[in-house]
């Protein structure tokens, strides 16, 4: 029942997103950058398509441990588990650094992956009160992103990102 309900909660959300005026902001190495006008909202929506090297497992290994996120995700400054609910799910705290005069910024998000031989799915959002906040640092109160990853051929993927955020603060 579980999986159903997941995967009507994916179709309506992709199905939003594929309705969206996106205009191409960069085009550079293989990778495409989009952005879109969110309704009442501060921040554009993100979408970003790309190739690369790699395979399902490894990328399935990369997300789902948070020691690594300091490696590819954008100033990381700290990020552990809170979490493990299964082996393909877990909850993680990130923090990300925001130049001054900003405050940096954190989320705890549960990242949930839907795996089959020739795609992998997945669903990141905030889970704002299973940790208290930190001084000094300012809480994201939006935060989603889905990837849809598609093995092309042996050792290479295509990968379709989306994010939704609002960063807070003033």
């Amino acid at each position: 029942m579980g999986r159903i309900l997941l995967s009507c909660f994916l179709f309506c959300c992709f199905n939003a997103i594929s309705q969206t005026n996106w205009n191409l902001v960069k085009d550079k190495n293989g990778i495409k950058i989009f952005t879109a006008d969110q309704k009442d909202a501060k921040v554009k929506l993100v979408r970003v398509e790309a190739y690369f090297p790699g395979n399902l497992e490894k990328l399935s290994s990369i997300l789902l441990d948070p020691k690594q996120a300091k490696d590819w995700a954008y100033s990381t400054k700290d990020c552990y588990l809170i979490k493990r609910i299964s082996d393909n799910e877990v909850i993680t705290y990130l923090r990300t650094s925001f130049p001054w005069p900003a405050s940096d910024r954190d989320v705890a998000m549960k990242t949930t992956l839907i795996r089959s031989d020739k795609s992998l799915q997945v669903i990141c959002s905030n889970v704002p009160d299973i940790i208290p906040e930190n001084k000094g640092v300012v809480r994201i109160p939006t935060f989603k992103n889905n990837w849809e990853v598609q093995v092309i051929n042996a050792g290479f993927l295509k990968i379709n990102y989306f994010l939704q955020v609002d960063p807070g603060g003033s």
